[in-house]
């Protein structure tokens, strides 16, 4: 199909995206907007206990939302500091008695902003199989609103209308509106917005992967200590359902208006949670049915489709996940029925700060001394072969300055008898040190993938059940959503494709904008040294951060690529005084989780017992 001059996509990046999608959100103030994005990295970590690791990729993003405080005599949740009262001094005098200019601190474009809320989140390629893995890692929020209690516009309001006409200084749930942006900016473009748009990557099937755990704080350290209210575990496993149940509506009212266009998508969609320690009947009787998934109404003012939750844990067989390619098609019913019980390690991916990654660990190191050597069934291990498994199977080998020093000396001495006949050169030295390596390493994820293998899916989550971490007192779950082609794995209708037969997949594209991996890690560290103990700290640590992010990245990429790609600004729109101006509904600020609006809910009769009256005597 040729495309005229008017018809040509063009790209959308991720700020783009979620510019887009926040504007179409109630705005009640000024946002300013960050996106950073590392550079495409190949890694082994997403299945480490596996013989043949498929070729992947990681990304790290982090997306802070920043909002214009309203300078004034606003003072914090303690009512001690007003907001004015941030040192603007031209001069700082240290210990040492220097003085120091800090006319960049004043004049700096970031000044009076507020941080809202912030998300960190890891995103896996594997390119053989057109799979994109969201791993949400953190998502964190202050608590503190921009407007502040203000003394003197309350006493003006007080003078001139009651109590109950004073206007209310609400907030619209930004980190729902957020998160639903930034989910949906990685599923596959529907056919007629792909003649319209592109995007960097090109996937068919989208994975969204998260462990909700209840915390006082994740990105902004002390914002517990400025009055944040923070969700229950209960209460946060109720919310993430609901926000993945809002996304699926959203794509869903999408695939209707392709619909419409007789375009053909043939998009599934599913989302699967689980509470480790609870059966499928007490989940659902703890968080219960969500009101949007039982009455919800589209544009048409039609009854909207239920959203079918799968008591699962994440990655379950039946589920039939591509992240971990097959490594050839099953021709014989063997080959199939092995491809649909794979061991843990094909099946579980990990990830920092998860865990299942951290149970893993320790069914690997914990491994007992029977164990089990492929192709030979359980045996004890004998004294031989203790001898040659010395090494630690907690460290892969890698070259220290030791093992380098060593083989420094091992070259320079093949060298020096390169005259001696028979001797080895230093490339053939080099070159057998590196297979060694490959060996080492080898033998290692045979070991660590024999051990996961005797272990069996149902007893893995079982015992996950039992586990502090998930089990601390509070509620804990996975969630999970999928996005994308439908998957078969028996090669009938649509065959999966081989990552054996793709050797030479491309990997994802490197974009200008994106920064290297340690240089995330410092601007992640940063974040983590500022304080948000109350308003006062909370605005200085944005107006610090900022400046430090735009100082590090426009180094890297320059100002060009900074102002376009990585920061963009949401203006306040008229949903958003709509969204002041309504009343809550039931003494609260939001009707549904998240903030969108309170759908009605159905009438319910209850019956009673209707008593015999007594006969008068």
């Amino acid at each position: 199909m040729i495309l005229d001059s008017h018809a040509i996509p063009r790209m959308e990046y991720l700020v783009d995206h979620i510019r887009s999608r926040l504007s179409d959100s109630p705005i009640t103030h000024p946002l300013t907007i960050n996106a950073i994005e590392s550079r495409p990295k190949r890694t082994t970590s997403l299945f480490p206990y596996v013989e043949d690791t498929p070729k992947a990729w990681v990304q790290q993003v982090l997306v802070t939302v920043a909002a214009d405080v309203k300078r004034g005599d606003e003072k914090d949740t303690s009512g001690n500091i007003p907001v004015k009262s941030i040192p603007v001094d031209q001069n700082e005098v240290d210990k040492s008695g220097e003085s120091h200019n800090t006319s960049d601190s004043t004049s700096s474009k970031n000044n009076g902003k507020l941080f809202l809320c912030a998300m960190e989140a890891y995103v896996f390629h594997v390119p053989s199989t057109s799979s994109c893995l969201v791993y949400i890692s953190k998502v964190d929020s202050t608590g503190y609103h921009p407007d502040g209690p203000s003394s003197s516009t309350a006493k003006s309001t007080l003078d001139s209308t009651s109590a109950d006409e004073r206007p209310r200084t609400r907030l619209p749930p930004i980190t729902y509106h957020l998160l639903k942006a930034f989910l949906s900016y990685y599923h596959p473009l529907p056919p007629s917005r792909a003649l319209q748009k592109q995007r960097p990557h090109h996937h068919k099937h989208a994975y969204v992967t998260l462990f909700a755990r209840s915390a006082t704080q994740y990105l902004f350290p002390n914002s517990i200590l400025g009055g944040k209210k923070v969700l229950g575990g209960l209460k946060l496993c109720k919310w993430w359902k609901r926000t993945f149940e809002d996304v699926v509506f959203d794509l869903r009212h999408e695939q209707q208006a392709e619909a419409d266009k007789s375009q053909t998508l043939g998009y599934e969609t599913y989302l699967t949670y689980c509470l480790p320690g609870y059966e499928h009947l007490e989940a659902r009787s703890l968080i219960g049915i969500s009101p949007s998934s039982i009455n919800t109404t589209n544009s048409s003012n039609q009854p909207g489709e239920h959203v079918e939750w799968r008591y699962l844990p994440p990655a379950d067989p039946s589920l039939n996940s591509l992240l971990f390619p097959p490594s050839s098609k099953p021709t014989t019913p063997e080959q199939v029925a092995e491809r649909k019980h794979r061991s843990l390690g094909m099946l579980i991916p990990t990830f920092e700060d998860d865990p299942k990654a951290r149970f893993l660990v320790e069914l690997v190191m914990n491994s007992p001394a029977e164990r089990i050597v492929k192709g030979k069934g359980k045996r004890r291990v004998t004294a031989e072969e203790l001898e040659d498994e010395e090494q630690p199977a907690t460290k892969r080998p890698k070259f220290t300055a030791d093992t380098t020093q060593d083989a420094t000396t091992t070259t320079s001495t093949a060298a020096d008898n390169q005259t001696t006949p028979g001797a080895p050169s230093s490339s053939n030295v080099l070159k057998d040190l590196k297979e060694r390596r490959r060996n080492d390493e080898l033998k290692l994820r045979q070991q660590d993938a024999a051990v996961l293998k005797a272990i069996s899916w149902e007893d893995f989550w079982t015992r996950m059940g039992y586990r502090q971490e998930c089990i601390s007192g509070d509620v804990t779950g996975f969630f999970s959503m999928y996005v994308g082609l439908p998957v078969t794995v028996d090669g009938a209708s649509k065959p999966t494709t081989s990552h054996k037969e793709n050797e030479e997949s491309e990997a994802p594209p490197t974009l200008p904008h994106q920064i290297s991996h340690p240089l995330f890690a410092r601007l992640g560290a940063a974040l983590l040294n500022h304080d948000f103990a109350d308003l006062s700290l909370a605005i200085e640590g944005t107006r610090r951060f900022l400046d430090q992010t735009e100082n590090i990245v426009v180094a890297e990429i320059g100002e060009e690529l900074w102002k376009t790609r990585c920061i963009v600004r949401v203006e306040s729109n008229e949903k958003g005084k709509a969204f002041q101006e309504r009343k809550p509904v039931s003494g609260t600020d939001e009707g549904r989780v998240g903030g969108s609006e309170q759908t009605s809910q159905p009438v319910v009769n209850v019956l009673q017992v209707r008593k015999k009256k007594k006969p008068a005597k």
